[in-house]
C-alpha cells in the first residue's frame, strides 16, 4: 500500500515504521 506514495515518502514511512512511529505521526511529518 505504501507503493502508491513518492518513494522518498517510502523510505522515511518504512524508516520510521521501523522505529516504532506510528502511521499518524509520519503522517503529520510529511504535510
Amino acid at each position: 500500500m505504501a507503493r502508491k506514495s513518492a518513494t522518498g515518502r517510502i523510505g522515511i514511512a518504512d524508516v520510521a515504521v521501523k522505529a516504532g512511529v506510528s502511521h499518524a505521526t509520519v503522517s503529520r511529518v510529511m504535510n
